[in-house]
């Protein structure tokens, strides 16, 4: 059944009914409500319900900050792959600072990032290729009260889109997956980077959203190439051209917390103004682990921008090519990093770590890596640990050159 369909029929006053009693999803409940639905509804309707309530429920655990979400229609894979709340809201608010009226969304999937850029006061043209995704974007601008903002064609993003001439900005979103697996090469990307490139490059304003996992230097000379991360998770990356690229900044790291819905002090951000980012790491002193250790934020290792943070907490790098920072006084809390107090630092080997995590009465731990070929989860099923030990720590894992260290240390969370 075609998305329209059954988006219809779920709109009408008993589907409407049933989507309220079975959001939020409770699973406990489902047989009862569904046979009761059946009565009334064709049983592909109720299917669709329950998918759709799974979705809903699905995605206001995981927006919590977006109350909205269980009035929007998904399909899994785009649950999956749709931007943030918080970030799309970032996203428009500094378009809409740079002085964007009308944008172009191309690629608008299920439609929540033009819902953000009409709710942050745009004018949007989206498009999405797909029928059925772009079906559910129309339905959720309508349910979020922009239709008279918004129009959605459906169409494919390529080389010869043309652009409504009243569009001041464009926004990409390149589809980076096929058959089920994500592509990593850029020019496999729908539409390849070179089109998506030269499309943001056609107004004064132009953002492409792309994975965190791109080579740095992908946007090239002035563009802006921002990793931004909520909540503590890496999520997205995005590259701004002509006027939403800021000339003196090629890379940024941006950390949204929790309520982060604008360019305000809610949005941390770390920069590479004025500094040479061709040293990378090796560009940060490097010494001995000492007192303290701190982790960045991914975003700010992704965007290349730890020495940054080394030289903000006095603190030097343990190896060059590791993103662990020590230090010998505590710094301040921050969301910019995790800080953790070292307790005692030992060559690592399973057999000398559970030792002493056995000595020290450890019997639950954290456990974090960087630079070990071995994951958390080999580790820790290798360490045996026991459970009825009372007390916790948190194990890095990491080198030293090409020596293999263990610090246990305790997690500072004030």
């Amino acid at each position: 059944m075609e998305a329209r369909a059954w988006i219809d029929s779920l709109m009408t006053p008993a589907g409407a009914r049933l989507m309220a009693e079975l959001t939020p999803y409770d699973p406990a409940a489902t047989l009862a409500v569904a046979d009761r639905a059946r009565r009334e509804l064709p049983a592909e309707i109720v299917s669709a319900a329950l998918t759709q309530a799974r979705l809903r429920t699905r995605a206001a655990e995981r927006w919590t900050d977006d109350p909205a979400a269980t009035t929007l229609w998904f399909t899994t894979d785009a649950l999956e792959q749709a931007t943030r709340p918080a970030v799309a809201r970032y996203r428009a608010a500094h378009l809409v600072a740079r002085g964007a009226t009308v944008i172009a969304d191309l690629g608008c999937g299920v439609g929540l990032d033009t819902i953000a850029f009409a709710r942050a006061g745009l004018r949007v043209h989206a498009m999405e290729r797909e029928p059925d995704i772009a079906a559910l974007a129309q339905a959720n601008v309508a349910a979020s009260g922009f239709s008279a903002q918004c129009s959605i064609a459906q169409a494919e993003v390529t080389a010869d889109t043309v652009v409504a001439a009243d569009c001041d900005a464009i926004f990409l979103d390149p589809a980076r997956r096929r058959d089920g697996r994500r592509l990593r090469e850029v020019e496999q990307w729908s539409p390849p980077w070179h089109h998506a490139s030269a499309l943001a490059s056609s107004r004064r304003l132009g953002a492409v959203k792309v994975a965190p996992g791109i080579d740095r230097e992908l946007g090239g000379a002035g563009t802006t190439t921002e990793w931004i991360s909520h909540n503590g998770d890496l999520v997205e990356a995005c590259v701004w051209f002509g006027d939403a690229a800021d000339p003196a900044v090629s890379h940024r790291a941006t950390l949204l917390t929790a309520g982060a819905s604008t360019v305000d002090a809610e949005a941390l951000t770390v920069t590479s103004a004025g500094t040479d980012l061709a040293g990378g790491l090796a560009a940060a002193e490097r010494g001995p682990i000492s007192e303290y250790l701190l982790e960045p934020d991914s975003a700010i290792i992704r965007a290349g921008l730890v020495a940054q943070i080394c030289t903000a907490v006095n603190g030097w790098l343990l190896d060059e090519r590791i993103a662990y920072i020590s230090c010998s006084t505590i710094p301040d809390a921050s969301p910019l990093y995790s800080r953790f107090a070292v307790r005692d630092t030992l060559p690592f080997s399973i057999k000398s770590l559970r030792a002493e995590l056995r000595r020290r009465g450890i019997g639950r731990v954290e456990i974090k890596k960087r630079g070990i070929a071995m994951t958390p989860e080999e580790v820790r099923a290798q360490l045996r640990l026991d459970t009825s030990l009372p007390h916790f720590a948190t194990v890095l894992l990491t080198r030293v050159g090409s020596q293999p260290v263990a610090v246990i240390a305790d997690r500072l969370t004030v």
